[in-house]
């Protein structure tokens, strides 16, 4: 299973160490882990998984979710505004989770268990398919 940040990572991108409370590192690292798993779910739909390499914007990221876990797992209150803004990294990490998985964000540095390969073919959408008839068209003469 991936782990894309450390407890030092977490201390110094996530909540204070005040905020957690006394959260043993055994539980911080489990959402370390948790929060990771849940990266990978969005990651796989653009690259081959275990990630060999990856940037600090994963990293910051999956400390943002766990933060939050952590956050909630002790008391969270939404008046108070620490707790709201933890809330919100939470949030736009997730949004930045389905931007990946959409092919809106590339993940920074990262290389992944194919790197010769891609994985994906290019994005493309269109328009519902409208019917063709050889009769609407006056090239045919009938």
């Amino acid at each position: 299973m991936s782990q894309y940040a450390t407890l030092t990572d977490l201390a110094n991108l996530g909540l204070p160490g005040a905020m957690l409370g006394n959260t043993s590192e055994t539980v911080r690292s489990q959402m370390l882990i948790k929060a990771s798993g849940v990266a990978d779910s969005y990651i796989a739909k653009r690259h081959k998984l275990p990630l060999v390499q990856y940037g600090d914007d994963l990293r910051f990221n999956v400390c943002a979710i766990a933060s939050f876990w952590l956050l909630r797992r002790s008391g969270f209150n939404p008046s108070n505004p620490a707790d709201a803004a933890a809330l919100q990294g939470y949030t736009e990490a997730m949004d930045w989770l389905d931007r990946v998985a959409r092919g809106l964000v590339e993940l920074a540095n990262v290389i992944d268990s194919s790197p010769l390969t891609e994985e994906v073919a290019p994005l493309v959408s269109s328009e519902p398919l409208i019917a063709w008839s050889p009769l609407l068209h006056d090239d045919h003469a009938y």
